[in-house]
């Protein structure tokens, strides 16, 4: 039997809308979630913000740091032109990417830092730099396919206890303002294990990029890939050190990584002090003025959810359950089919072939947020990003029971 496309009939509970145009459901749909949002926003402020990761904050640096591993995510750095004692700094922080208790990884990033100093030795204007580790299986070679959405990342393995991921790669992003808001960005991703780089200085002509370069030159592919493992855009990042995002960004040329170029000196745009912490409460508070399709936090009419960009489920949820209308639902809404959210980028989202469609593994799309919970919007609970993979005798067993103890 096939099953038809999603419209609005195919969600039961949903047939009230039958006499509303498409625009009209969605300026209602876009009411009731600046109410949630507002009602979401007084019981953080009442309760407390969710931390989902820690940061540590000093001059001109800002450090990611896992609240489960002892692996920090990233770093963030603001160097100032000419800034020769920028070695000392980063020692000074001394984050930990999986290489501190491991010599071949060290010499690894001790000389991507390298050439990191080469171009900040040659740089005329400050360079916001962004370093952390990655955790992925096999590459294939340079040139191919190999930045996918989906695949790429190792499981978790335990450590006196602890979870974390072995660090397989190590990520680099330069970020230079080449004419006053213009800005040019460098991208290398080289694997934490190269021990004939030891020993490698970069003081020749571009500061040898070409020595670690291993994945090609289309930094926007490469880009949006370190986006995805992350779970935080460029654009973030340049809010944080005070820049607005700009479009045009484009690749560095080897002239603009050796300081051969005219830059305007008069542009102070980027600063150095009180970088902003993309906490969930920043994240949050810009959702509710502008949402974007990139945006891991989701808010629908009457839930949350926090999704996991990287492994394509939700971290956590939240619901607002109004007994008035919990208490007067007859049955269970349901829909025909899961959906992707249309407001989200298509590629964070998983699929129904992820879960094998049952036949090996007896997945299931379990909800996180429990359709018969809102009744008013059952196709919002139906969007991938309410959805795990759940044993279908849990997914309809304990899971189920649960939520009627909850209800």
């Amino acid at each position: 039997m096939l099953i038809p496309q999603t419209s609005i009939k195919d969600c039961e509970n949903d047939l009230k809308n039958e006499n509303l145009t498409e625009e009209q459901i969605q300026k209602n749909e876009e009411n009731e979630r600046k109410k949630f949002s507002e009602l979401v926003k007084e019981h953080f402020i009442k309760f407390g913000w969710p931390e989902e990761e820690k940061f540590q904050n000093g001059k001109n640096y800002l450090l990611s740091k896992n609240i489960l591993t002892k692996i920090d995510n990233w770093l963030l750095t603001v160097i100032e032109p000419n800034n020769k004692a920028f070695e000392q700094i980063y020692k000074t922080i001394e984050p930990d990417f999986g290489h501190t208790r491991d010599e071949p990884k060290k010499i690894t990033l001790d000389v991507l830092n390298e050439y990191s100093s080469c171009v900040i030795r040659s740089s005329q204007t400050k360079i916001i730099m962004i370093t952390g580790p990655l955790s992925l299986r096999k590459l294939n070679k340079k040139g191919e396919e190999e930045f996918q959405f989906k695949g790429l990342f190792n499981d978790y393995t335990f450590n006196d206890s602890i979870k974390y991921s072995k660090t397989t790669h190590f990520f680099k992003i330069l970020l230079i303002e080449i004419e006053k808001e213009k800005y040019c960005v460098d991208i290398l991703i080289i694997r934490a294990t190269r021990p004939e780089l030891k020993g490698t200085l970069f003081k020749e002509k571009h500061c040898r990029k070409e020595k670690l370069n291993e994945f090609g030159e289309d930094w926007k592919i490469q880009l949006e890939f370190i986006e995805w493992y992350l779970g935080i855009d460029l654009n973030e990042f340049m809010e944080a050190v005070g820049i607005g995002y700009h479009k045009d960004i484009k690749k560095c040329h080897n002239h603009h990584l050796s300081g051969k170029y005219k830059q305007n000196k008069k542009s102070n745009e980027i600063i150095s002090n009180n970088i902003i912490e993309p906490t969930f409460e920043h994240k949050f508070n810009k959702i509710c003025e502008k949402e974007s399709d990139k945006q891991n936090i989701r808010i629908y009419k009457d839930f949350l959810v926090s999704f996991d960009r990287k492994r394509k489920i939700p971290k956590w949820t939240l619901e607002l359950l109004d007994p008035l209308i919990i208490n007067k639902i007859q049955r269970g809404g349901r829909c025909l089919r899961w959906d992707n959210d249309p407001k989200f980028k298509k590629e964070f989202q998983p699929d129904f072939h992820d879960y094998d469609d049952g036949k090996r593994h007896d997945l299931e799309h379990g909800h996180n947020v429990p359709a018969y919970n809102h009744p008013t919007s059952v196709r919002q609970t139906f969007y991938f990003t309410n959805s795990a993979p759940q044993n279908k005798h849990i997914n309809g067993g304990h899971w189920r029971i649960i939520e009627e103890y909850i209800l």
